[in-house]
């Protein structure tokens, strides 16, 4: 089999210009359907914790907001109004927690937004780290864990005088939900969450679910000015709404100046988006395979019948007449492991340079299976072409020639 390899080497070496063109054929739909994968996976990321919320009626909406017609108080301040207890309906309301405060670390103290998420969440909510694991929101533990992101200095952490350790570091560029921020035409990624990029963040992210805070053992009353609601909420109707109600509640609307966003928007929003990118890019993916297919069949057969005379050369020397085959697919295995490094290449360098959070995309480990079903797939075809020109020929019609 070494002897094998080396003269497939051999004879790729000697027709390295095509294989070159021949690996930009290959690279193109594979980079292509990757980014394809990726996209659609980070869409599907950003609204697996939320998912089950969209599929209620219901709206996202500030805590509070200042009514159109409210006046100067006494002590010169808009009055504030709690918009989801004053729609009507039964509901549940969705918040999350954060405050941001200076915390202690070994190498000194630093500026830290800790979030604090319900635990059903947490459990859908599962970025890729850079280090470390997702853990359970309930691990029993004796101290504390949290995630955080990179810019985090060290390990152990102290909040208000209490010890917290660290169990995972995020991505140098990552999506954290906060809902702290509000886009009447932006979808979940604008409204849920928050871009964060470790070059240029001015806040240490700290990440906890409801059972790992609770060991903190804070009283209500601290708990209250540690960390506060979120900004906005997510309101769900537990129940179908009557034409009153839903006229009542859309009277509140009207007067805040219409500030819910339906979650029914979201859900389009997320179809739309889903399938904005399949139908964009799918038909582009699926033609440059296509050229591909079509440029590895004219390739391989242009190689194979210029390497027959040396095959039968070598088939008078002792070589079986099927081994030709095996040597043309050695040529064409070689070819696929430099697209296959080069695919690593370029994921390791779109995952550092933070292309991928700007993107929107999320490359996991179902890229990697796409690659490798790939590159397979091209081998067959690759064979299968072999195959079919070997069938009719033998080496004594071809040496006559």
């Amino acid at each position: 089999m070494r002897k094998k390899l080396r003269m497939s080497f051999m004879i790729f070496s000697e027709h390295i210009g095509m294989y070159i063109l021949l690996l930009i054929q290959v690279m193109i739909p594979l980079f292509g359907g990757n980014l394809l994968l990726a996209s659609y996976q980070q869409q599907s990321l950003l609204e697996k914790p939320f998912a089950e919320m969209l599929q209620f009626d219901g709206y996202y909406l500030p805590e509070r907001a200042f009514s159109m017609g409210s006046v100067l108080d006494d002590n010169s301040q808009l009055s504030k109004n709690d918009l989801a207890e004053d729609l009507q309906g039964e509901k549940e309301v969705f918040r999350i927690y954060s405050g941001q405060s200076d915390i202690t670390y070994t190498s000194g103290v630093m500026n830290t937004t800790i979030v604090v998420y319900e635990d059903s969440f947490w459990q859908d909510y599962q970025p890729i780290l850079k280090q470390g694991k997702w853990f359970a929101p309930e691990k029993d533990t004796e101290i504390p864990l949290c995630i955080t992101t990179p810019n985090c200095p060290d390990n152990e952490i102290y909040y208000a005088g209490k010890e917290i350790h660290r169990a995972g570091i995020m991505s140098d560029s990552t999506y954290i939900p906060t809902m702290q921020q509000w886009n009447k035409i932006g979808g979940i990624q604008k409204n849920l969450y928050k871009i964060f990029h470790a070059e240029n963040a001015d806040t240490i992210y700290l990440l906890m679910p409801r059972s790992q805070w609770k060991k903190l053992g804070f009283s209500k009353e601290d708990e209250s000015v540690l960390i506060t609601p979120s900004a906005y909420v997510i309101v769900m109707f537990t129940t179908p709404l009557t034409e009153e109600q839903n006229a009542y509640n859309m009277s509140i609307f009207q007067e805040y100046a219409h500030p819910e966003i339906a979650l029914s928007e979201f859900r389009e929003q997320i179809k739309t988006a889903k399938n904005d990118t399949i139908r964009r890019y799918l038909p582009l993916v699926i033609a440059f395979s296509m050229i591909t297919i079509f440029g590895i069949f004219c390739a391989m057969a242009i190689h194979f019948f210029q390497d027959m005379k040396t095959y039968s050369v070598c088939y008078l020397c002792g070589m079986k007449w099927n081994t030709c085959v095996l040597l043309s697919l050695l040529q064409l295995a070689i070819l696929l492991c430099i697209v296959f490094l080069f695919s690593i290449c370029a994921f390791f360098i779109l995952r550092i340079s933070g292309i991928t959070a700007e993107l929107g995309l999320r490359f996991t480990a179902n890229n990697l299976v796409f690659t490798l079903l790939f590159l397979l797939f091209v081998l067959l075809i690759g064979g299968l072409l072999l195959i079919l020109l070997i069938r009719h020929r033998t080496p004594l019609t071809l040496l006559r020639r």
